[in-house]
């Protein structure tokens, strides 16, 4: 069709078909002569008589029934020129009409020739285009559409209320070639009106765009003016082009994000230059990125730029926080790992503490993660459908101040990360000295060998900068052996690897950052331990006198060691061991002591963190009958609650038991542990700490257990009281009650002991009922004696 073609659509229908028929008089010998040399042409030869109408003009070759000369079929928006079908809008070779040439130098739009192309046409390759439909030069010059995707308004695809037929985008509802469908043309004498061809003599009820009858206000080919188009991505609603996403604007004809379009930034033709993206409306890198050579990099993570621009790392180095890692040593490429996700990150040490879940900081972990303290990162892993078996490593970079260390596990992955199956995990294993207060951490995940083809998924966290460890620092446990040499008991044995054995599991299990442990004299008990408990409550007020007589500080522990002479102490069952339940003040520091078998075995072990455990205030849990359990133990059966961890490769199962019960297979449960925690740090914390509401006298010291109430060694100078208040009756000679007054209980751990601090007696005083008692102590009943 000529650009010039203009009036009512009958003109343009009478006015194309006497042009073709002119020009095919007078080119019949010449279509001759190129059909029998077998030449091609971009027009189709038609041999329809002159007056019989023009075949559809969508193109193609076709043969008319009639023995008139051949007719050139051409598209819409072409005419026929000599042998091809030309745009007589933009053609230098035929400018308005054809055979009329522009000058040299001189450009053809709207079939007028001129030094620069007139609206809506842009010059592109020294040729006039209309980019709003060349599907080449698609909204600007040579900016092409991909294959076989048409270019509308400017815009590669079509708008919503069209459809692509033969290559273009078709108004079904008022294009003659497609009305109503593709490929459904109108005769000539018709007109396509709302999807359906009319007669033309009835007129076009709504407005005539040369030749095509269209609803302005709704059509996306003529939006509120013929030839006012609306790109793919928008419609047009009362005459006017609308974008169909709520989110962007039109800028000239096409919709943009003014979020993140380049060249439309904050607002319209804003352009953002020199490398800049566009980032919330502003020509700017995304937070944490720095433009380095045209580019936005994260100096914390680019091995070209770690730190700042230019500062590439080498070799095999990785950017860490901004720091060239130096080598870490497994071998492996820096290429994150495909086709694999980081689940799940959890530290062991004495258990299991996610830190990480789901992509997620985890912010309620199960417990602390202990600053100094030896562990584990486990690093828990999905693998897609998609994933191929192969050796990966999982490379840990710890952050401590101005120092980065790295470790790393690296292993076969040939299946997603099961809880029970420590080898399906990365295990990282991490010294003590590593973690801090402020230590902060990257997980990343690498391949090993050649990058295979795959998706890169999750296989770091976090995926920007570095995640806080947040472990708690509460310090050290202080612990010394006490050899007890009781008269049926051998010296115990004292060597470094029995001793080693004990702190070991000690420290394995508690939350502490280690145990520093060191040999105390010798201390002769003064009777025997018996294994049905007779002498253990006395042996322990011994070793409590010892620490007094020390002057051992309140984050000091006293353990004593007794290792029996018969073989067969314990055939029959037998006290294991013995502890003060005391609280964390100053002024209950002589009480944190305890006593147990000593025979090199791993029972003595978990013997020794019981009875440890008590003197850190831990009553017993509540499993196998114990005297007066925690009332607030969260978990069924006196189950630890969680995966427990014993390192340096030992998981134990939910179900196990807590150290501080009676049952077999112990390990510490999530809930002691927590508690643990605090009282650790408490000690370690204030060792001054004392209770400030609590008497200061001089007090005679009395133990009850099942043999009744007695009196044992006192402290010989004014002390502050410790331990639980409770009343106590005061009777006279004949064994009337006189007063009552306040005694402060510590407990002992089994046996139904305790030991009470009692007020120094007045005039008058002969005996003292305890709570529980039948039978009142005298109070010049003797005292226990010393060596």
């Amino acid at each position: 069709m000529s650009g010039r073609a203009q009036g009512n659509i009958e003109e343009r229908h009478l006015r194309r078909r006497r042009t073709l028929r002119d020009l095919t008089l007078r080119l019949t010998p010449l279509f001759a002569v190129a059909a029998l040399a077998g030449a091609s042409c971009t027009a189709a030869l038609s041999d329809s008589p002159d007056d019989e109408p023009m075949a559809s003009s969508s193109g193609g070759a076709t043969s008319g029934t009639g023995g008139g000369a051949p007719v050139i079929e051409c598209p819409r928006g072409l005419d026929p020129c000599g042998t091809s079908c030309v745009d007589l809008q933009t053609s230098v070779a035929h400018c308005g009409d054809c055979d009329a040439p522009c000058a040299t130098g001189e450009l053809c739009s709207n079939g007028t020739c001129g030094s620069e192309c007139a609206a809506p046409y842009e010059e592109c390759d020294g040729a006039c285009v209309d980019t709003r439909n060349d599907a080449a030069h698609c909204g600007k010059c040579d900016d092409a559409c991909s294959a076989g995707t048409p270019c509308f308004g400017g815009d590669c695809g079509c708008p919503d209320d069209t459809t692509i037929c033969a290559g273009q985008c078709a108004d079904l509802s008022s294009d003659p070639d497609h009305c109503g469908a593709c490929d459904s043309p109108c005769a000539d004498d018709e007109l396509c009106v709302s999807g359906s061809c009319v007669p033309a003599g009835a007129g076009c009820p709504l407005t005539d765009c040369s030749g095509t009858c269209v609803d302005t206000q709704n059509s996306v080919a003529h939006c509120g003016a013929c030839g006012q188009q609306c790109a793919a991505g928008q419609r047009c609603s009362e005459g006017e082009c609308e974008c169909l996403d709520p989110d962007k604007v039109r800028c000239g004809s096409r919709c943009v994000d003014l979020q993140a379009d380049v060249a439309h930034c904050g607002e319209c033709d804003n352009a953002c230059t020199g490398g800049y993206p566009c980032t919330e409306g502003a020509c700017a890198c995304p937070e944490g990125q720095t433009l380095c050579q045209g580019t936005c990099v994260d100096t914390e993570s680019s091995v070209l730029h770690c730190g700042e621009c230019d500062n590439a790392c080498p070799g095999e180095e990785t950017c860490v926080t901004g720091r060239c890692s130096g080598d870490v040593g497994d071998d492996c490429t820096n290429v994150l790992a495909a086709d694999i996700t980081i689940r799940e990150i959890a530290v062991l040490q004495a258990g299991k503490v996610s830190i990480m879940n789901g992509g997620e900081e985890v912010e309620s972990r199960a417990a602390d993660v202990i600053a100094g303290k030896n562990g584990v990162l486990r690093v828990y892993t999905d693998t897609s459908a998609s994933f191929s078996p192969r050796v990966l490593s999982a490379r840990l970079s710890l952050l401590n101040g101005e120092e980065l260390e790295q470790v790393f596990h690296k292993r076969t992955v040939s299946a997603s990360s099961s809880e029970a199956n420590l080898a399906s995990t990365f295990n990282i294993e991490v010294p003590g000295e590593l973690i801090t207060s402020s230590t902060s951490y990257v997980v990343e995940i690498v391949e090993c060998g050649d990058s295979p083809a795959g998706t890169p998924l999750a296989p770091k966290y976090p995926t920007d900068g570095a995640a806080p460890l947040a472990a708690r620092d509460v310090g050290r446990l202080k612990l010394v052996y006490v050899p007890l040499n009781a008269p049926n008991g051998v010296t115990p044995n004292v060597a470094p690897e029995r001793l080693e054995l004990y702190s070991s599991y000690l420290a394995s299990m508690f939350p502490v950052a280690g145990v520093d442990h060191s040999l105390g004299a010798p201390l002769a008990i003064s009777g025997d331990l018996q294994a049905e408990g007779t002498g253990w409550t006395e042996a322990l007020v011994e070793l409590r006198d010892r620490h007094a007589t020390d002057n051992a500080a309140n984050d000091v522990y006293y353990y004593g060691l007794f290792e029996p002479s018969a073989s067969n102490y314990c055939n029959r069952g037998c006290v294991a061991g013995m502890g003060y339940v005391p609280e964390a003040g100053n002024n209950a520091r002589h009480y944190r002591v305890a006593i147990g078998l000593s025979r090199g075995s791993r029972g003595d072990a978990e013997t020794m963190a019981h009875e440890i455990g008590h003197t850190h205030g831990r009553p017993h849990s509540p499993c196998g009958g114990p005297d007066s359990p925690d009332p607030n133990y969260p978990h069924g059966g006196g189950q630890i609650g969680w995966w427990g961890f014993e390192a340096t490769n030992t998981l134990h199962a939910p179900d196990r038991t807590d150290i501080m019960g009676y049952c077999r297979d112990q390990w510490v449960s999530d809930y002691v542990y927590r508690l643990l925690t605090e009282r650790v740090a408490t000690i370690n914390g204030g060792t001054g700490f004392r209770s400030a509401d609590l008497p200061i006298a001089t007090w005679r010291s009395a133990v009850t257990d099942a043999r009744g109430p007695r009196w044992v060694t006192s402290f010989s100078k004014p002390a502050q009281a410790t331990g639980t208040p409770e009343r106590a009756e005061i009777l006279d000679a004949a064994g009337n009650p006189l007063l009552e007054v306040t005694v402060y209980r510590i407990p002992m751990d089994h046996l139904g002991a305790a030991e009470l601090m009692v007020p120094e007696p007045e005039p008058g005083w002969h005996s003292i009922l305890f709570r529980g008692q039948q039978a009142p102590l005298r109070f010049d009943a003797g005292t226990m004696s010393l060596p």
